[in-house]
Parts: C-alpha cells; structure tokens; sequence
C-alpha cells in the first residue's frame, strides 16, 4: 500500500496546499511547525494530532465543514456540529440573520449558502432584482452574475467584476473530496472567465 493511499489526510493537506497555492515551506511557517514535520504528515510517515489538524487547517482557511472533513480523514471525531438554519436550536440565529437583511435596507442584501444559492434577501434586493432586471430566472447569485441576460448586463465595469467574482470563487469553491458534492455552475459562466469553477 502507498503512503498516499494510506494518508488520506496528507492528501487533503496537498489539495488544500494547492487550492490556496502554498508551498510546503508556505504552509510551514504560516502554521508555525517545520516543513520535515509536514512533509511527514503529508506522506502518512507522521500521525498529526487534533491541535496540529487546527493550525494547519487555520494557516490554509480552511471552512469549518472542511476542518471536520480532515479530522475524519485523520481518524478523529468532528470537531464542530452542523447543523441546518431552519432547526428550531438555531432560531436565535435566524433571528439575527433577519434583523441584519432588515437592517440593510434601503440597500440589498442576501443570504447565501456555501453554494452560492439565495437563501433569503431582504425588500430592497427584491426591488433592486425588479427595477435592473425585472427578476431573476435564477435562485443562485453566481448564475445570476454571469448569465448575460441576468445581473451582468447592468454591472458597471464587467470585466473587473468578473475578475474580482472568480477570485472569490477560486478561494471558496470546495474541493473534490469535500464531504458534501459541489455544484456545478460552469455551464452558466462565460469563457473569458478562463476557469471552470463549482461552487
């Protein structure tokens, strides 16, 4: 058996590495531990315990569903719950994520899931989506950003726009072996974006 068969952990690590395009050195002394140690988890020569999974997972910012995904893969618990907005446990929060979109207005505001899908918006977005556009087709802010006949035909300075949203969806798209599939916007987005992302 290879040792990177036998790492899945170390493998993760590499991904991560090379999502956020770290070297190992990067890497190393951004977490504050030695490159041969890393080197050592990354290849399964080293078991990494829960507190250097945490340093390594901060340096690289890594989401917390993603920490969890390399402790499991590092043969430990989860370290934080997840749980789904709409729970009655979580109606305090819900009820904060209200006043904020409430809060906001007159401008737009939205809520949106790690795949970029609207989950909530407040007045004023709903006004700005039919005053610009008449509405929107699509429930996803990325579909509706690059669809030519949705948000991107009144984005002033599109070019920069584009630049800017495909940084963000580079840093934030989750990788192949994430616990939960991605979704699969490539479809939607126009070629001069030069990349196909899933959010």
């Amino acid at each position: 058996m290879s040792l990177m068969a036998s790492s899945p952990a170390g493998a993760l690590l590499r991904e991560w590495r090379a999502t956020r395009r770290m070297s190992q050195l990067d890497l190393a002394l951004e977490a504050g531990v030695s490159t041969r140690h890393l080197s050592c988890v990354e290849t399964g020569k080293s078991q990494p315990s829960r507190e250097m999974i945490a340093r390594l997972a901060g340096a690289l910012t890594m989401p917390l569903r993603d920490l969890n995904a390399l402790l499991i893969a590092a043969g430990y618990a989860p370290g934080y719950p997840e749980t789904a907005l709409r729970k009655p446990e979580l109606a305090q929060i819900r009820g904060a994520i209200d006043l904020i979109l409430k809060h906001q207005e007159p401008y737009p505001a939205f809520l949106l899931d790690r795949h970029w899908d609207i989950l909530e918006t407040n007045r004023a977005a709903v006004a700005m989506s039919g005053f610009l556009i008449g509405g929107s087709a699509h429930s996803n802010m990325m579909l509706q950003f690059f669809d030519p006949d949705d948000l991107r035909r009144v984005v002033a300075k599109v070019g920069n726009s584009i630049a800017a949203v495909t940084k963000e969806i580079e840093l934030k798209k989750p990788l192949p072996s994430a616990a939960a599939a991605p979704v699969e916007i490539d479809a939607g987005l126009p070629p001069e974006i030069g990349i196909t992302a899933s959010v």
